[in-house]
């Protein structure tokens, strides 16, 4: 999807964001690497709507937390985009000042915590999101502590993806369904609940 078909379906004040945010991201790009060299032509539709497609996903959710956000993906494109309680875990410093200056500079409503997941003390909530940060098997063991009991996991990922469900399901109980995704034709969104590990206890 181009620039012009996404501002098709978002509000002129979510669009003027998403243009400041690729500004931002085009200019620190070059000393941070926050999106691979192969894809920084392609922003609008690998990186924004990539993100921004799990919109659908998100049905009554109110509180989210995004897993090893990196340059803001899926986390800080979400946030842009709805009124949900979204919290952004990147252990890197620098790429934290990044998406606090994103965040600042478009006035989106954030909060940022500079620590490694197993670090992070858990709390519960609605929905965790990440993209391309570990295997599912250690996804959903850095989720499971942090999911309400009707939590959801939604989890951008690729044509390994069922490899790893097989492999998963060796230590964890799941429900998972696989939606294709609208960016790649290898991309998968998966979203998994009621997620157990095999002994019947959350890690």
């Amino acid at each position: 999807m181009s620039k012009d078909q996404l501002s098709k379906i978002v509000s002129r004040e979510t669009m003027t964001k998403f243009e400041r945010y690729v500004q931002l991201l085009e200019s620190w790009n070059k000393s941070l690497n926050l999106i691979s060299s192969k894809t920084a032509k392609e922003i609008w539709q690998r990186h924004i709507y990539d993100s921004a497609q799990i919109l659908s996903c998100l049905s009554s959710s109110k509180t989210i937390i995004d897993f090893g956000t990196g340059g803001g993906f899926p986390g800080l494109v979400l946030a842009m985009m709805g009124p949900w309680d979204i919290t952004l875990i990147e252990s890197d410093t620098k790429k934290c000042s990044f998406l606090k200056e994103v965040a600042r500079q478009t006035d989106t409503k954030i909060t940022i915590l500079n620590q490694r997941i197993e670090t992070v003390k858990p709390w519960q909530v609605d929905v965790i999101t990440v993209r391309a940060l570990a295997p599912l098997n250690q996804l959903l063991n850095y989720a499971s502590p942090f999911l309400l009991d009707k939590g959801v996991g939604i989890f951008l990922k690729g044509k390994m993806l069922e490899a790893e469900i097989e492999q998963a399901r060796l230590e964890w109980t799941f429900n998972a369904e696989v939606i294709e995704s609208k960016t790649s034709c290898e991309g998968r969104i998966i979203k998994v609940k009621d997620i157990k590990q095999l002994s019947g206890e959350k890690k």
